[in-house]
């Protein structure tokens, strides 16, 4: 509670840390008049605003899924366009909190991309995809987090809950190398190395049992020890052009291989391999054309509902919405007398670690192994512009969604048990193309209907982008 008092006082300071965009911000709240009839397009600028004060300004969100929702401040100092420098913290009303720092510098790849040659060999563009490199540095402690047991069979009785802490630092990067032709799209290389610090204990006043008390290191490794590690990954990735042909298509596929050596002994290291892939279709449809002689431009302003139904784009057309598939294999290698430690095994339901949706008919990290497959089919619309009329930052969707996945104690083992699957529709928000805040209700489990609702985590990035905050 004591470092709730200095909460206050950051907010404070960074409102005066940048006092002309303050001024700014100070105009476009008084503008939503909120006692003479209040008005939601500038209320909405006044909430962006205050909330991307730059270079200082305050940060509301959650660090990772169970972190419950916290505010802070963040400081982004970005002298050129291809290169930053950004401090954040966070304090969750459960007394969760993260304090980091990270340095991105983009370049060019090694050599040009020319994509979209026509057969002869001739024509095509130079691609605009750039290579990045992030060094990071984060601490956070975690208040509580959620453990069921290991493996498919576990069940909602052997709920515990562990308190996670760690400090880390490294180095990631990405580095675009040459086109695969017009439509399979850039092939690039990733790597990391990275040193972590983690650390698991009780959890204080709550009412279910600790990790460490109920399931011990047979349960759960790593519960009773505090090993350090270091790790190095290296992979391979195939993307959507920048300027890519098709606009109404986007891919991704991505395979990285990485070694967790812990340091001073073997008993926790292992290796593990990931596997994301990712298609997109946009869908899409022209919008009438004016009569002869009659401008675009004064044509008449489509209804609400119009635009609920296929919302307006800038390509002269409307969007109906677009269908997602994803799929995401995570196994994990041990030597002998060596295990996973059960903190960094992957989980299905809810959301995992970094904020990404898995099995959403069940609660978060309802399923944990070192091994997990899970595909998503997901179909999402935009239904209304958020901002101010005619500048929007950003849209309220509606989707829906299917998941199957689950997860085994060995690779050879995870189709043995078939996969756990659901259904459910949502509501979302995004400003500037991300996702800022989730709701849904989801069904078919088998542990009955969850509503859930989720911010986006602060720190962490999906996991096919590099730099995430959270390992």
């Amino acid at each position: 509670m004591n470092r709730l008092r200095w909460f206050p006082l950051i907010l404070l300071v960074t409102s005066a840390a940048h006092a002309e965009v303050w001024k700014t911000t100070k105009q476009a709240c008084q503008d939503a008049r909120f006692f003479h009839g209040f008005q939601l397009h500038n209320a909405e600028e006044c909430a962006v605003d205050f909330f991307t004060l730059d270079p200082v300004g305050p940060a509301i969100g959650s660090i990772t899924t169970g972190s419950s929702f916290g505010g802070g401040f963040h400081f982004v100092k970005q002298p050129t366009a291809n290169n930053g420098f950004t401090v954040k913290a966070l304090y969750t009303v459960n007394s969760s909190f993260l304090f980091g720092g990270q340095y991105q510098f983009n370049f060019r790849p090694p050599h040009p991309i020319v994509t979209g040659r026509r057969p002869d060999g001739h024509g095509g563009q130079t691609d605009i995809t750039k290579g990045n490199l992030f060094i990071t540095a984060v601490h956070f402690d975690l208040h509580a987090q959620d453990f069921y047991g290991l493996g498919p069979n576990s069940t909602l009785a052997g709920h515990a809950v562990y308190r996670q802490h760690e400090t880390w630092f490294g180095v990631q990067g990405y580095s675009p190398l040459a086109s695969l032709g017009n439509y399979f799209g850039i092939f690039g290389v990733s790597g990391q190395l990275k040193y972590l610090h983690p650390a698991t204990g009780g959890v204080n006043g709550d009412s279910f049992a600790s990790v460490r008390a109920l399931y011990g290191e047979a349960g759960a490794p790593s519960s009773t020890v505090n090993p350090d590690f270091i790790a190095i990954g290296a992979g391979i990735d195939v993307r959507t052009p920048t300027s890519k042909p098709r606009t109404w298509e986007h891919h991704e596929a991505q395979a990285t291989y990485t070694h967790y050596s812990e340091l001073g002994s073997s008993q926790f290291s292992f290796n593990r391999l990931e596997v994301f892939t990712s298609l997109s279709f946009d869908l899409s449809k022209s919008l009438p054309k004016p009569p002869p002689g009659q401008s675009l431009l004064n044509q008449p302003e489509r209804s609400w509902w119009s635009n609920v139904l296929c919302m307006e784009n800038s390509r002269k057309g409307c969007d109906l919405g677009s269908i997602t598939s994803t799929t995401l294999l995570t196994t994990s290698y041990t030597s002998a007398g060596s295990s996973v430690p059960f903190y960094l095994q992957p989980t299905l339901g809810g959301a995992d670690f970094q904020g990404v949706d898995t099995l959403r008919g069940l609660v978060d990290y309802r399923l944990r192994a070192p091994n997990r497959l899970l595909t998503q089919i997901d179909f999402d619309k935009a239904v209304a512009n958020l901002g101010v009329k005619g500048h929007p930052i950003g849209q309220y969707g509606l989707y829906a969604f299917f998941d199957a996945g689950n997860v085994a104690l060995t690779p050879g083992q995870l189709g043995d048990q078939g996969l756990r699957t659901d259904v459910g529709v949502g509501v979302s928000i995004a400003v500037q193309e991300k996702l800022v805040f989730r709701a849904y209700i989801a069904f078919g489990g088998g542990e009955g209907s969850h509503i859930n609702a989720k911010a986006a985590n602060t720190f962490a990035l999906t996991p096919q982008t590099v730099g995430s905050w959270i390992p």
